[in-house]
């Protein structure tokens, strides 16, 4: 024996049982590199999230899809099959392992249906994500699905495709996020650099490990191996820092993503809330709208804020930019600064009937409850330029509104002196009367503190008579024809909606910001835990640098009724005679009913349960899930029974193309041109218990013998070919068979029976 022959032997390793642990590490290098990676693309989620939720969902999807790409090599799953694994793995585990979605089958149904939702909720809702229920299914979804794919091509060799996919993380983070990212000029070099080194680690490991089997173990080659490993890295480390550090962080207006949706609730649909004012004070004067406890005295109730006017009435503006508009008010979300002892303010609605939101000014949060409040935090709704609420269901007695708010006291006019008014971006003002901006001028006169202006308006209007049209003819609406007509008279004569836009489009005149809010006061009766209708209150806001939005009255007291009236405007009903009445219409013939006369139309219709639902979501999801496999079985099982049905040489060649479409499918070579018993010989050493070359050889007798075969022949050949595939997939483990019967390489080979018909036609002619 030869002294290589003698160390084998006696037990000593082989050059290839040497070099596999050495290409296993040079092959794990790259992998943990592409792995780094997709977790550093991970961090344009944090400011989305305002938090580390988003990023620990991605990097729990980057591990669980870089499991699954390992068990998909190992098991050598085609793409179907891989896709499917990690379907089950998000199915199975993203209910487990996100925090947001609740638990059980709610969890369950979260994820199902935020795979399709998730991806425009995302855009339409406010940042930060963390608020809403769900939204961390698109960090973990695209970290599982693209890791699960890149891991995948690099363990099959196509490392540079692979790193290419990888960038689609960061790149789909970023679209789907907001306009800022932590460390964002640290994040692209630290890609470049990883994207560079996994590249050279996969081509350098895969020419050492060529290297190191083509030794016999000689330590100077493998420290060679080494060393050029390393320097190589080393240069391809400093190449891309220097490349990464030359590229700068994006400055400037980024454009995203979430710009090009519009926001999901128009304003247009619900009348401004502004003119409900009259119909409350005088319809709803004594009905308990509301029943308030923690208020303190003195406090008000804001219903709504309306900064923009259009010549008809005072309206929201909605703001501009991508946050502008009514969006979905997340859980939790801070729609104001919270103070050190905030106070809690429990509001439950008994007459109140408005999609408007009661709140107070300076809300720090606020949580609805009640036996709709599942539906109420579906539907709330808040404005992204002012502190207004709205709710698309409506509030109906039973519902509760609790808010935490920062106490503020008001400051007078007084204290404000020596403060600035704050410079804001309001909405627009059009089609005002040109006798208001004239009153303004003359009512301030010489006046250029902006604070003495405020204090000369608000004097000015407050001399003014005070009339809600019960005992007085002072029409409602606060229109431009209205305010005209307002102004025009020697008197001011009106209510809370004339007074409070007439001040606001006269300080918006002079170039001051200013706003009307419409709300309660509820100390107006001297209960302030009861709010009626006669509690219904509008002033003006105008903010300061120093005091923020500072609330202005410029309502006259209610008692302030008008000194002088005309005679026509006074409303003095005259008495009616009593007229006969009329005659009673005939009534109109109905068409005869067709409906059943035991059917009861008061019942409502039936509505499906939510395990109905739910169940018809699983099903629907786990029939997508399988529909790829189900449609090959099909076509497998289709093509199956047409072979079978046919008849002479035509049903044997049938035969043995389901063997070869078999053998294809559990990835046997076959050699293309070679005959039927070649092939049978070759397919044999791979399946030596299946008994081919038989099968082969009758095959080949009924298509070359003289006639056609009978159909007992044919029958037994099938038989004998169902048996020998019974046998190919029998020496196989499990994942193998399944992996045969899912795999669709068979479906798109090229078929030879009609070629094998026309060669043995030739031979017997």
């Amino acid at each position: 024996m030869t002294p290589l022959k003698l160390r084998r032997a006696a037990g000593s390793p082989t050059p290839s049982a040497q070099a596999r642990p050495r290409r296993a590490g040079l092959a794990a290098i790259p992998y943990l590199l592409l792995i780094a990676l997709l977790v550093v693309g991970t961090a344009p989620v944090y400011s989305a999230f305002a938090g580390p939720r988003g990023v620990i969902a991605a990097t729990e999807g980057i591990a669980i899809g870089a499991l699954a790409a390992l068990a998909a090599a190992r098991l050598r799953l085609g793409p179907l099959l891989t896709l499917a694994l990690a379907a089950i793995a998000h199915a199975s585990l993203g209910p487990l392992l996100l925090h947001d979605v609740g638990s059980g089958m709610t969890a369950v149904r979260a994820v199902l249906a935020g795979t399709v939702t998730v991806w425009k909720n995302s855009l339409t809702l406010p940042l930060p994500l963390s608020g809403y229920v769900g939204m961390s299914v698109l960090p973990w979804l695209a970290g599982l699905a693209i890791s699960t794919l890149s891991c995948r091509l690099l363990l099959a060799g196509w490392a540079r495709t692979a790193g290419l996919i990888a960038l689609a993380l960061p790149a789909i983070l970023i679209a789907w996020g907001g306009r800022s990212a932590p460390a964002a000029r640290l994040i692209g070099p630290a890609l470049v650099i990883l994207l560079l080194l996994m590249w050279a680690a996969a081509a350098r490991g895969q020419r050492a490990s060529r290297l190191v089997a083509g030794t016999t173990g000689s330590q100077q080659a493998r420290r060679l191996v080494t060393l050029r490993h390393v320097v190589g890295a080393a240069i391809i480390l400093s190449i891309g820092a220097g490349i990464g550090l030359a590229l700068p962080a994006a400055e400037g207006e980024r454009h995203l993503l979430r710009e090009a949706f519009e926001p999901p609730l128009d304003l247009r649909e619900y009348a401004t809330p502004l003119g409900l004012t009259r119909a409350l004070e005088t319809d709803q004067a004594s009905a308990r709208l509301l029943s308030v406890e923690g208020l303190s005295d003195g406090a008000r109730i804001a219903v709504a804020t309306l900064d923009s006017y259009d010549g008809l009435a005072a309206r929201i503006s909605g703001g501009t930019g991508s946050d502008s508009g009514f969006r979905p008010l997340g859980a939790g979300a801070a729609l104001a600064p919270t103070a050190s002892e905030p106070a809690t303010v429990r509001m439950t609605m008994e007459d109140y009937a408005l999609p408007w939101v009661p709140t107070v000014p300076t809300t720090a949060s606020i949580e609805v409850g009640g036996e709709r409040s599942i539906l109420l935090r579906e539907t709330l709704y808040r404005d992204g330029a002012s502190p207004t609420l709205i709710t698309t269901a409506g509030l109906t007695r039973g519902d509760i509104v609790t808010v935490r708010t920062s106490p503020q006291d008001v400051p007078s006019l007084d204290a404000l002196t020596g403060d600035t008014v704050r410079p804001i971006q309001l909405g627009t003002v059009d089609n005002v009367p040109p006798g208001i901006a004239a009153m303004a001028t003359r009512i301030v006169g010489d006046q250029s503190d902006p604070v003495v202006q405020i204090a000369a308006m608000q004097n000015a209007l407050r001399a003014g008579a005070y009339s809600n049209g019960t005992n007085y003819a002072s029409p409602p609406g606060h229109g431009a024809a209205r305010l005209a007509s307002m102004i025009s008279r020697e008197q001011l004569i009106g209510d809370d909606e004339q007074y409070s836009v007439l001040m606001m489009l006269m300080c918006r005149s002079l170039g001051i910001p200013a706003r009307v809010v419409m709300g309660f006061r509820p100390s107006t009766d001297g209960d302030a835990s009861n709010v009626t209708g006669e509690d219904v209150y509008a002033w003006v806001e105008i903010p300061f640098e120093n005091h923020g939005w500072v609330p202005v009255d410029v309502t006259p007291d209610r008692d302030q009724v008008p000194e002088q009236l005309a005679a026509h405007d006074t409303i003095n009903p005259q008495p009616q005679a009593l007229q006969p009445p009329l005659p009673l219409p005939k009534p109109e013939e109905l068409p005869p009913s067709y409906d059943d006369p035991d059917q009861d139309h008061n019942q409502p219709e039936p509505v499906p349960e939510p395990i109905s639902r739910l169940l018809l979501l699983i099903g629907g999801s786990i029939l997508a899930i399988l529909a790829p496999f189900l449609l090959i079985l099909g076509l497998k099982a289709l093509r199956r029974r047409r072979r079978r049905r046919r008849q002479g040489a035509d049903g044997a060649l049938g035969a043995w193309d389901e063997l070869l479409d078999l053998a294809r499918d559990l990835r046997a070579p076959l050699k293309p041109g070679a005959t039927r018993h070649e092939t049978a010989r070759s397919l044999d050493a791979r399946f030596p218990s299946a008994g081919l070359i038989p099968v082969a050889n009758g095959v080949d007798e009924a298509v070359f013998g003289a006639g056609e075969p009978a159909s007992d022949t044919l029958n037994s050949l099938w038989s004998s070919a169902d048996t020998a595939a019974s046998r190919m997939r029998s020496s196989l483990p499990l994942p193998g068979r399944l992996r045969g019967r899912l795999s669709p390489r068979s479906l798109a080979a090229p078929r030879r029976a009609a070629a094998s018909n026309r060669v043995r036609r030739n031979r017997t002619s």
